[in-house]
């Protein structure tokens, strides 16, 4: 079977057919499909179709990234060779220049030498040619000058403080000259090299000092006589030699809220939003007593933990929160451990209140007090030192918030010395959304309740669209994907009654997480063949399945016992063996609820322990039981202390309050590619008309893989693929 690769608008001349089920599994580079009859219990054909990602296979870096750097390049030489070209014909308008054409390559050039004319033109008149000698040396070589918000930044990369040392020593001593070009023509240190070598920055100069150079230089040449030395001149000069486009912001690239559609998502530390986080994380969590689940916190205690929120610091940790609430010393949370106790409420990595603290610090505490009276302002300049990059573009927006001089010049001051680098990103709300949910946030209500007291339907969602895909990899296999599906539907004359459509986890990710995944399935087949060799000498077997491996490998991780057998039980090594009923591999939380089947979710226990656990949590098996649930809470911090088991998994044995959290599992579990099956989703929409997809829902995106999809349908072992080419 060739299937085509041609891809227009998707196919709906052709008749609907409700009892064929077409299968999808995409990966990053493959597409496999199966099409069935659901009638008949027949794979009518099955394949694989590959195509290659957007990326240099050996370096796992981005096409368009290779595409993006020789683009810059040409794009930075073309200006270059405009602004020559510019600069030679003003000055040869001006009577400096015989020719605005430069030098034929190959000719002997006239023996000037501009660095001498630059410091000749400090003590002498100089003739046309000398003059626009010094004049294009100056402009050729213009210096640095950034207007990035980034440029001062303490943590700035090791290149760039390279840069700047190189710029701040060649400044100190341009300092003992009357310009720059005179210290680079007359100082012993650089007679034998005026420019910098690959990697180094020694001989970096600020731009301004150019500038300077020029005004001085056309301010002697008037002294000495010069007739090329119009005002005007000079300042057209200067404008084509030194002047830089402004860089561009990011605000233009920014979502609509879901709630407001008028208003641009907030920036990620705006003071709103940075409260609304905050408080979302409270009202969802328990504060341990001697109930099961623990207690929520109370109005009182959730208006002290928002107290003088920015001004503390910037990560608000739970041993800090239960200070400041007032509660007693040694006072836990359900789900924090003691170790939990020192991390960030909100889990961020910058901490929950970040940008308020840095702007809190950065203005003073007078300052601050006044502007949080009027939230929206302090929003309002958290946005611009989000989404603006361009120092001059920051200035002039912060000029239309209607701020006090002072505190605009103490902003700008701030900004120059890069204490706001790190403000970038969005969140998923505006900033006016996230003061609307605040009132019931604070009134203890959670957040699809405080989304309802606010007039907004939680659940609303904006439309996924493909032109608004950014990661090419993902964009990639979105569209080989529709290719396939339409010739699909070319190839058998009809449209499938349901698509169903699993995107492989891999697909969101940039190249170097992919690049670390492989690494550790490289790594981890290494260990599993070291495994299988330890099983198979160990109960005398020359082979091992899958099954008997993964026991064998809990059976190590749990030091050869039942992890629920109340007293401890030892497993045999020939209990590991396949057909042998004694151990079973257990998931730890119910897997019909939880909808995790990773290792950090399963554990070895015997038979009767199993059916015994049943669908429940090992919390609500076993845990109004007080000495049988801390002798296993022991045991497993025990194990965990040895490093034999990882921290999701102590988490998951020693959880209280599943059925609270139960949603967020099973959000979490199929949230990797949420916005890619979306945009696929969206797309496959467009396979049928409105009528017919009215009552009926037609796409699905679900956990698994057609091979799953298959056995879900009919409960088959196995599926083999025909391979069908393009």
């Amino acid at each position: 079977m060739n299937i085509g690769k041609k891809f227009g608008k998707l196919n709906t001349i052709f008749e609907v057919n409700d009892n064929i089920v077409l299968g999808l599994d995409i990966g990053i580079a493959s597409c496999g499909w199966a099409w069935l009859d659901t009638t008949a219990k027949k794979i009518i054909a099955a394949g694989t179709f590959g195509f290659e990602t957007p990326e240099v296979a050996k370096t796992r870096e981005s096409k368009a990234a290779v595409r993006r750097v020789f683009r810059g390049q040409r794009r930075r030489l073309r200006r270059r060779r405009n602004r020559m070209r510019d600069i030679r014909q003003l000055l040869h308008k001006n009577g400096l220049l015989s020719t605005a054409t430069p030098p034929i390559e190959g000719q002997p050039k006239p023996a000037i030498n501009p660095w001498q004319m630059r410091a000749k033109g400090l003590q002498k008149k100089l003739d046309g040619d000398e003059f626009a000698s010094a004049l294009i040396h100056i402009a050729k070589h213009r210096g640095y000058r950034s207007n990035s918000k980034s440029e001062g930044a303490q943590d700035a990369p090791s290149e760039d403080r390279k840069a700047l040392s190189g710029l701040a020593a060649i400044l100190e001593k341009s300092a003992r000259y009357e310009t720059v070009g005179e210290m680079f023509a007359l100082d012993e240190e650089f007679a034998s090299k005026k420019r910098n070598r690959a990697g180094e920055y020694t001989h970096t100069v600020f731009r301004h000092l150019h500038e300077t150079e020029i005004g001085i230089l056309f301010e002697k040449q008037r002294r000495f006589g010069s007739k090329f030395t119009d005002v005007t001149l000079e300042q057209e000069f200067a404008t084509l030699a030194f002047d830089q486009l402004a860089l561009g912001g990011s605000e233009d690239m920014l979502g609509r809220c879901p709630f407001e559609p008028k208003e641009f998502r907030a920036s990620s530390l705006a003071f709103s939003f940075e409260r609304f986080r905050f408080l979302s994380k409270l009202v969802h969590s328990r504060i341990s007593d001697d109930s099961r689940s623990g207690r929520t916190l109370t109005r009182e205690e959730l208006a002290k933990a928002m107290n003088g929120f920015g001004k503390g610091a910037k990560a608000i940790s739970w041993s800090r929160l239960v200070k400041q609430i007032g509660l007693p010393t040694g006072t836990g949370f359900v789900g924090v451990g003691d170790k939990g106790m020192k991390n960030d409420v909100a889990r961020n990595s910058k901490g929950c209140a970040f940008g308020s603290n840095t702007l809190c610090n950065v203005l003073g505490e007078a300052a601050w007090n006044s502007l949080v009276k009027t939230p929206e302002v302090l929003d309002g300049i958290a946005h611009i030192l989000t989404f603006q990059e361009d120092v001059d573009h920051i200035s002039a927006k912060l000029g239309q918030l209607e701020l006090s001089p002072s505190i605009l010049d103490t902003l700008m001051a701030a900004v120059k010395q890069g204490k706001f680098a790190k403000f970038a990103k969005a969140g998923h709300i505006s900033t006016k959304a996230a003061r609307n949910i605040l009132p019931g946030l604070l009134a203890g209500k959670v957040y699809s309740e405080a989304c309802e007291f606010a007039g907004y339907d939680h659940t609303t969602e904006n439309p996924a669209k493909l032109e608004t895909m950014t990661n090419p990899v993902a964009k990639r296999a979105v569209l080989e994907t529709l290719k396939q599906v339409n010739a699909l539907v070319r190839h058998f004359g009809q449209r499938p009654g349901a698509v169903h459509v699993e995107l492989g986890r891999d697909m969101g990710k940039g190249p170097k997480e992919r690049g670390q995944i492989k690494a550790g399935m490289d790594r981890r087949t290494a260990e599993k063949s070291v495994a299988k060799a330890a099983f198979c000498q160990l109960v005398g077997k020359d082979d091992c399945s899958f099954d008997e491996l993964q026991r064998y490998e809990l059976w190590k991780e749990q030091m050869h016992e039942c992890m629920f057998c109340y007293p401890r039980r030892n497993i045999e090594p020939m209990a590991l063996r396949h057909g042998q009923h004694v151990v079973e591999i257990e998931h730890i939380l119910p897997i019909g609820r939880s909808q995790d089947n990773s290792w950090n979710n399963k554990v070895l226990a015997c038979a009767t322990c199993n059916r015994n656990k049943g669908a429940k949590t090992p919390f609500e098996w076993f845990g109004d039981d007080h000495a049988r649930w801390d002798e296993f809470n022991f045991r497993v911090k025990s194990l965990f202390g040895d490093g034999k088991i990882k921290g999701f998994k102590v988490r998951n044995l020693t959880m209280r309050d599943f059925d609270e959290r139960a949603g967020g599992f099973i959000e979490r579990n199929l949230n990797d590619l949420r916005y890619a099956s979306k945009v696929i989703l969206g797309e496959l929409h467009h396979l049928y008309h409105p009528s017919e997809t009215e009552g009926r829902k037609r796409l699905f995106a679900r956990p698994g893989t057609v091979t799953g999809i298959l056995r879900r349908l009919w409960g088959l072992q196995s599926t083999k693929y025909i391979k069908t080419g393009d």
